[in-house]
């Protein structure tokens, strides 16, 4: 029976101009992290894969990506070469500065019901969810260089909002959904939104692969807007069994069940939670490795 062992890390938040006198905490934060992933490693197996679901950076600037790739490096000095990056973005990945100041995808896409409408056209993606990702992506494109390309080549040049990886030899395949595509400021709860073509594309590519672990930023419940609740979330639920979460700092674990299916909702505690007192407890409470039959 094939397995499939995932290290969720989430939340990581590297943040443009930290004080300078903090970065021996947050580097030692960092190695007792990578050091508690070797010891896993020695006594119970590598991961396959590291999912990490969003708020890499804290306002998607390039310097603090470049920060992020460093302890990512190290992080790969403990892990087997072919161990994949799974990212998504959470709202501190979207670059504020470059949200359009006159169209807001919140108040006239979310809260005006066209969610479906605007998601459907590839260039109005371009325009005004790509561009707020930039240094994200810049990222991604060092970590995980084909990652958000399609197996398709006429479909390259599409939106790269979220992505999709086929594991075949594990049947499994994961779901990067995009969470923060329209968040623009601290007021996320109930104005942002999946949409049901970004849901149904993705799992349409991986329709052929009989396991779905979906990965996005904000928690499935209570932070997307009302009619999330609907199709989206129903047809999500129904047709993946895993779906991995950050953004509210805190390990939890919720059961979303019908008569015909279930859905387990993981969520990962973030780095920095604690005092450096408490060091110890951040370095490891954010480690959860699953094992996928």
């Amino acid at each position: 029976m094939s397995e499939i062992t995932i290290l969720h890390l989430s939340d990581i938040h590297f943040k443009k101009n930290k004080e300078e006198e903090n970065k021996s905490f947050r580097q030692t934060v960092q190695q007792r992290l990578i050091d508690a992933v070797a010891i896993h490693n020695k006594e119970h197996g590598s991961p396959d894969v590291v999912a990490v679901t969003g708020d890499i950076a804290f306002s998607g600037k390039t310097h603090e990506y470049d920060e992020a790739l460093e302890f990512f490096d190290r992080l790969k000095t403990v892990l087997p070469g072919e161990t994949e990056f799974l990212p998504v973005p959470g709202n501190h990945d979207v670059d504020r500065d470059k949200k359009d100041d006159i169209f807001s995808l919140s108040k006239n896409v979310v809260q005006q019901n066209l969610i479906d409408k605007f998601l459907e056209d590839q260039k109005k993606i371009k325009d005004f969810i790509d561009v707020k990702f930039k240094a994200y992506q810049s990222l991604i494109d060092r970590l995980n260089p084909t990652l958000y390309l399609s197996k398709k080549k006429k479909e390259k040049e599409k939106a790269k909002y979220f992505w999709i990886k086929n594991f075949d030899d594990k049947g499994v395949s994961f779901l990067g959904l995009n969470s923060a595509w329209a968040s623009e400021g601290d007021n996320d709860r109930f104005h942002i939104a999946l949409g049901f073509p970004q849901v149904h594309q993705a799992l349409e590519q991986a329709k052929d692969i009989p396991n779905r672990i979906a990965l996005m930023h904000h928690p499935p419940v209570n932070w997307l807007k009302d009619l999330e609740y609907g199709k989206t979330r129903t047809e999500m639920f129904k047709q993946c069994r895993l779906l991995l979460h950050g953004h509210t700092h805190a390990d939890n674990a919720l059961v979303f069940k019908d008569p015909a299916d279930a859905c387990i909702c993981l969520g990962a505690n973030a780095s920095y939670t604690v005092t450096k007192r408490d060091l110890s407890v951040s370095s490891s409470s954010r480690l959860l490795f699953l094992r996928k039959a």
